[in-house]
């Protein structure tokens, strides 16, 4: 749209600027009301009120002194209208009251300020949810604009139309609501009026009744034009521009993109704050929004902190009676529902229910989901018939509000049909579910896969993946008591399958890693269900299909997010994206990167840090975020090629690994933990098997204490025996199956855990062995090799690797003489001691010396260069200035530590450089912006391999970093390493290498050279590096 008004707005706020200026310049000191309310007026359009009022207020003591009435009432009416923006309502009354006492003596009755007073009082009945008073001001303000010859009537006719839709939006009456402002734009259009702030609102009101009506996709739109003209014409932090914002962020919510809906309303609440202080009405209600993500994300205590801290500054300026005190207290049920304390949730709807009332008796949509979670609550309970009874009187209110279509109605449909499934029931219920999801997705048809459905045509994502896990849930009980239970499987397993092609296309709209990462948490149990359907079915028809299908699930499951950003890097390098663009790209991430290293350091030192700064860092993430959302949007509406590409579902059969992948002699083993037991895929290069392995319920600990008995025990016997019961669970009842001599192992919750080629295959019990370099372990019999995911295998072979003109750049900083408070400032994130690495110099110039060696790597290439850097210039600044993607081998031997609470906060420890002392971390997120191309990145740390476990997601650590810079394989650590026995590790390996050998067969001959000397058997030298890759 173009706006003829910003222009003039513009010249305006130019004119009142030089009017400033000039006035001491040429001698305009006198005293002048006239001047004293234009300073007014500028000020309280860039919303400085208080400024504002004291100019106001000048300015009627100057009018009172030159009896210019009229512009006293102006300057007494500015002040009213000020307080109301401030949540002042008596003060605001006041004033406009004294306005209308000096109008009643000295104004016209035809004088425009009649029509501005009503319209003032319905604006201020309004804010006391005295509605019935507020329309009747506003329908007589309109009849007196209608009837005023003023050259303004126009104006505030469709003020008082906006002003009468906001209140039929609070009332519930969103149609009605929809009809005013309908006539208020097209009075705004047709007459040419140029109010941009005018527009901005009946389009920001317009959104607020559509998002009411669970049109979330048009309501969107006109938030955004309303906050697009509110982007041209006011102040970056203007209070409207936070409000637009904080609605915008509530439809985020209803597409269940809870991260970015969350930076919204952060963003918009700070704004707020800075502007009106706690105690106000707006930012009670940012709070109330961010109670509810918070709430709906599981994380409840500080959604019970938001939610009460809510209806703490709402009572104290709407008093105890008013709806949106209701609202807080439904919004805290909800919390206590979410504990288990149902009675302490009824107690709270009720009390919500009861204000209802009294302002809605004949019936309101807040009402009727008050009733709704009363239903909820009694279903949790076990009273089904008391649940039913609150769902219909829902129905019974909404469905004449809001209308048979209205996503609410959706979701009590759902609850009906949970409460029916309950009740074993499941004819019912499917049939409540099955209304429901015709509800959530547009023009549904059960003819219709939902997995060919746009992500457009879903109302409200989190509500249909719900529904849909009920649903499947529930006809696999029916199926269980049923005389034909495979079709009912069938249809249950179909249903698994339609909700995660929702997921996948979910996780791919989300513009925040933040909401991708809550979806894998949020939906883990879909795919865990999926495949135990899946699994019944082939174990009761033996159809191979079933444990594809299985397979599938396993698949989807597992570092989809990963998969998903190599997947654009891959989509971007086929779509011939320009250099400038991609560079664009990078110098966005980058200084995002920066920034939240920036606001990561202001949290761990508060005191250090204003708030002041702070919050100017926390803006600019915000708005770096969006421009990077923006770029993205362009590339993906640019390059059609690249949005297909990125879009394009990864899905690897089992099938295609046993064709594509696996060579003669090489088995695949993907594991994988269900509710109940473990289970393992046997892939070789003709056969293909699903088994069932462990119902110990405790496997998934012991495996994770592994660790432990590794590095603490000193008796080869106890070790042994420890190591070998984990063999006997997870490789033993595999083993027949298992062919040749190379595994690649795909494993599966703490599985990433535990280094496979430590464990014992056998346990003599009569004559245990008492030398470590004795054991039979499984490094002895098989070269193994790791991978995130079955379809991170299929990616890894579309990937195009780019010709390095470098061989080798190796790194060792070595920490010579660093005192313990030296490594407090250096590196106040590291909280271990930092002892010295003496002998990780001499690993790095022995690497250096193989890889130059003329019986090298490939000799009959030209001499590539090899860059080493030790002590004082192995720095992050030296690391991060080479042209990394140049190198084929990457070489880090350094320290390292994993932050498990934020793993984007990991970091790889480098020398520091007394010019950049804040300059020796490489964090975790700022690997994800390098660019790498090396057939192997080596990082001889500590704890490189283990990181945050994620449900549905996987391992979070350095290496999933690295791997998404362009790391093909990774050598990695899975707990601290010894400097002495790591050195002497990688020197063999790089021995081994330099003859031609794979990565992993160079590797394994490696830890059997560290286990033949003997000083290094024990597994806690040599098993903690294993391979990722092929």
């Amino acid at each position: 749209m173009a706006y003829r008004a910003l222009n003039k707005l513009l010249q305006s706020a130019i004119a009142i600027v030089l009017l400033f200026l000039l006035t001491p310049i040429l001698g305009w000191g006198q005293k002048s009301g006239t001047l004293a309310l234009q300073k007014g007026d500028s000020l309280a359009y860039a919303a400085q009120y208080d400024s504002a009022n004291f100019f106001y207020k000048q300015a009627t003591r100057l009018f009172n002194q030159e009896k210019n009435w009229d512009k006293k009432v102006t300057a007494l009416y500015a002040i009213s209208s000020n307080k109301t923006s401030q949540g002042n309502i008596d003060e605001a009354e006041q004033y406009l009251d004294k306005a209308r006492t000096i109008a009643q003596h000295y104004l016209t009755k035809s004088h425009i300020f009649h029509t501005k007073y009503l319209y003032q009082k319905g604006r201020i009945a309004e804010t006391k949810a005295k509605y019935d008073s507020a329309l009747t001001y506003y329908h007589k303000a309109s009849d007196l604009a209608n009837s005023s010859s003023s050259d303004k009537s126009l104006e505030w006719q469709i003020k008082v139309l906006a002003g009468t839709g906001e209140v039929y939006i609070a009332k519930g009456k969103y149609d009605l609501a929809s009809q005013k402002l309908d006539r208020a734009e097209a009075l705004y259009h047709q007459f040419q009026l140029y109010k941009p702030r005018i527009l901005s609102r009946i389009y920001n009101s317009h959104g607020t009744a559509f998002k009411n009506l669970g049109q979330y996709k048009k309501s969107l739109e006109y938030y955004i034009e309303s906050l697009e003209i509110d982007r041209q014409t006011l102040p970056r932090h203007h209070p409207e521009l936070a409000k637009s914002n904080n609605n915008i962020a509530i439809i985020y919510f209803y597409q269940s993109d809870y991260q970015r809906a969350l930076d919204h309303m952060k963003n918009a609440v700070k704004v707020l704050t800075n502007f009106h202080g706690e105690n106000h009405r707006l930012v009670a209600r940012g709070y109330n929004n961010i109670g509810i993500v918070y709430s709906e994300i599981g994380e409840l205590e500080k959604a019970t902190e938001y939610l009460k801290k809510t209806l703490r500054v709402r009572k104290n300026i709407l008093g105890k009676e008013h709806p949106e005190i209701a609202i807080g207290h439904q919004n805290l049920g909800a919390i206590y529902y979410d504990r288990g304390k149902y009675e302490q949730a009824i107690n709270h709807y009720k009390k919500a229910q009861a204000i209802h009332l009294k302002h809605f008796p004949e019936g309101h949509p807040e009402l009727g989901n008050v009733y709704a979670n009363l239903g909820q609550a009694y279903n949790a309970k076990g009273d089904y018939k008391k649940a039913l009874d609150f769902y219909h009187k829902d129905l019974d209110i909404n469905l004449d509000l809001l209308g048979a279509e209205h996503p609410f109605i959706g979701d009590t449909y759902a609850k009906i049909g949970e409460t029916y499934a309950h009740n074993n029931n499941y004819t019912k219920a499917l049939s409540y579910y099955e209304r429901a999801v015709s509800i959530f997705v547009s023009n549904y048809s059960q003819e219709i896969s939902l997995g060919e459905i746009a992500l457009e045509e879903v109302l409200y994502p989190a509500k249909l993946l719900e529904t849909l896990r009920l649903k499947s849930q529930a006809i696999k009980q029916h199926a269980d008591k049923s005389d034909e239970p495979l079709s009912l499987l069938d249809q249950s397993l179909q249903t698994y399958l339609q909700a995660v092609q929702l997921i996948n296309k979910l996780q791919k709209s989300y513009k925040r890693e933040g909401s991708k990462f809550l979806l894998r948490n949020r939906t883990s149990e879909l795919y865990h269900q999926g495949f135990q359907t899946a699994f019944r079915l082939y174990q009761r028809t033996g159809n191979t299909d079933y444990k594809e299908y299985a397979f599938y699930f396993v698949g989807q499951s597992q570092s989809q997010i990963l998969l998903e950003e190599m997947q654009k890097d891959v989509a971007q390098s086929f779509a011939n994206i320009p250099d400038s663009l991609i560079a664009r790209e990078a110098a966005l991430r980058t200084k995002l990167t920066t920034l939240q290293q920036q606001l990561s350091s202001s949290a761990q030192n508060p005191q250090q840090t204003d708030s002041t700064k702070r919050f100017a860092l926390e803006d600019s993430l915000f708005h770096l975020q969006k421009a990077l959302s923006n770029h993205t949007k362009t590339l993906e509406s640019s390059y059609p090629k690249y949005y297909r590409h990125k879009y394009q579902p990864l899905i690897t059969r089992a099938s295609e690994i046993q064709e594509k992948f696996l060579a003669p002699q090489k088995t695949a083993i993907q594991y994988f933990f269900s509710e109940e037991a473990l289970y393992a895929f046997i892939i070789t290069s003709n056969d293909f098997q699903l088994r069932k392995l462990s119902t110990d319920s405790l496997l998934s600990q012991k495996v994770k204490a592994y660790r432990n008995v590794i590095t603490e025990t000193s008796s080869a016997s106890d070790f042994s025996s420890k190591s070998h019961a984990l063999y006997k669970q997870l490789i033993e009842p595999i083993e027949d199956a298992i062919e040749g001599t190379k595994l690649l192992i795909i494993p599966d919750g703490n599985l990433h855990y535990l280094p496979f080629e430590s464990l014992v295959s056998k346990n003599k019990k009569n004559n245990p062995s008492k030398r470590f370099h004795d054991l039979p372990y499984l490094v002895n019999d098989y070269t193994i090799s790791y991978a995130p995911s079955a379809n991170y295998i299929e990616l890894y072979h579309q990937e195009r690797p780019h010709e390095t003109s470098k061989k080798l750049v190796a790194f060792a900083p070595v920490f010579s003489e660093i005192s313990t408070d030296e490594k407090r400032e250096l590196y106040p994130a590291y909280k271990r001691p930092l002892p010295s690495l003496p002998l990780s110099k001499q690993e790095v110039q022995r690497i250096e010396e193989l890889m130059n060696s003329s019986q090298g790597f490939w000799p009959f290439q030209k001499e590539e260069e090899t860059t080493v850097l030790i002590e004082d210039e192995a720095t992050e600044r030296n690391f991060k200035n080479l042209p990394l993607e140049d190198y084929r081998y990457i070489h880090l031997a350094t320290h390292a530590y994993v932050s498990e609470e934020n793993p984007h906060q990991s970091g790889i420890l480098f020398s520091v450089n007394p010019e950049h002392p804040k300059d020796g971390i490489l964090h975790a997120s700022e690997i994800y912006n390098l660019s790498l191309n090396a057939e192997l990145v080596t990082l001889s740390a500590c704890k490189t391999g283990v990181g945050q476990m994620v449900n549905g997601e996987g391992i979070i650590s350095l290496s999933r970093a690295f791997q998404y810079a362009g790391a093909r394989n990774l050598l990695v650590s899975l707990w601290n390493v010894n400097d002495r026995a790591t050195s002497y590790l990688m020197v063999a390996f790089y021995e081994q290498h330099q003859d031609e050998q794979s990565i992993s067969l160079a590797l394994q001959q490696a830890k059997e050279k560290n286990i033949a000397e003997k000083r290094y058997a024990h597994p806690k030298y040599w098993a903690p590096f294993i391979f990722i890759g092929q």
